[in-house]
């Protein structure tokens, strides 16, 4: 038996969008970090063999992180707190995803990772 799929048009408030793209950049920023800080491990540690299953790791990390859980006001507080901007937050999330629009004209998006 298959479950009927309901639909609904949702849109994000304006605060939402902006909570939600600001995570985002953190998100983006904390794994360029973590990929920088654990490179050598990459080849060298059977359980980090790619940059792959070094993002998995990176991912079980993320979804603990307390930043997923705050709202805007400490989200903002938070890229406060480490001396950055939220412009900062803004260019690195756009410069990921400019970066992937082109290497995903050779690569399939499903087979990136970090999405």
């Amino acid at each position: 038996m298959s479950a009927t799929l309901e639909f609904a048009l949702l849109l994000p408030t304006k605060s939402e969008k902006e909570l939600n793209q600001l995570v985002d950049g953190l998100r983006i920023m904390f794994w360029y970090q973590f990929k920088s800080d654990y490179k050598e491990q990459v080849g060298k540690d059977k359980q980090f063999e790619d940059h792959l299953k070094l993002y998995e790791k990176f991912n079980q990390l993320w979804q603990n992180h307390p930043v997923k859980s705050m709202g805007l006001a400490e989200v903002k507080q938070f890229i406060n707190n480490l001396q950055y901007s939220e412009q900062d937050v803004y260019q690195a999330r756009k410069d990921y995803y400019e970066a992937r629009r082109g290497f995903s004209a050779t690569v399939k998006v499903d087979e990136i990772p970090f999405s």
